[in-house]
């Protein structure tokens, strides 16, 4: 699983250079809501070399971490249906948290160990005068969720015991439904 993290990361830091901005708040997806109400990307970007889609996701407020690979996997699932025939690969998730908690850090996980998706999580740190309140300086640094993953984590990623059951739909009548159970 490390590994597999790591060739990702590998993977996705060459498409982080020569990025060009498409957009700030794209609109990829339109809903039944009203206007201003649009799903809508923070920052849409491409690789001017690769031509990579970079989707970034600022989320500054440690409860709002978790919506950021949320957002981004309806995004991503939003160009799909756009493109039809876009590879994974082709698409780059940046979602950028002052904080990376577990939840967050394991949906990043997954997204690059089962969806073989590029995925480059930025950790920002901010420093803040409270007192001018003003923003002094911001400082982005690449987040390796592969730091503090334990064995345990790596299981739960295989783990299929935290289902009670799996609902399994076929085109036809299974005739030796033992044989298929087992």
């Amino acid at each position: 699983v490390k590994l597999t993290i790591i060739d990702r990361l590998i993977q996705a830091i060459p498409v982080l250079a020569n990025l060009e901005l498409i957009d700030t708040e794209f609109q990829l997806l339109k809903t039944e809501r009203g206007i201003g109400k649009q799903p809508s990307i923070d920052i849409m970007a491409y690789n001017t070399s690769s031509y990579c889609l970079a989707l970034i996701e600022l989320k500054i407020s440690d409860s709002a971490e978790r919506e950021a690979v949320t957002e981004l996997s309806a995004y991503n699932q939003g160009l799909q249906n756009k493109f039809r025939g876009l590879s994974g690969l082709e698409v780059i998730w940046i979602p950028i948290s002052t904080d990376w908690r577990v939840t967050t850090k394991s949906a990043a996980e997954f997204v690059m160990v089962w969806q073989n998706t590029l995925v480059m999580p930025l950790k920002m740190d901010v420093d803040y005068d409270t007192q001018l309140n003003q923003v002094n300086g911001v400082d982005l640094k690449c987040f390796n969720p592969t730091n503090d993953l334990t064995e345990i984590e790596c299981l739960n990623l295989f783990s299929y015991e935290c289902f009670e059951a799996f609902d399994y739909c076929l085109m036809q009548e299974i005739q030796n439904k033992e044989a298929f159970i087992n």
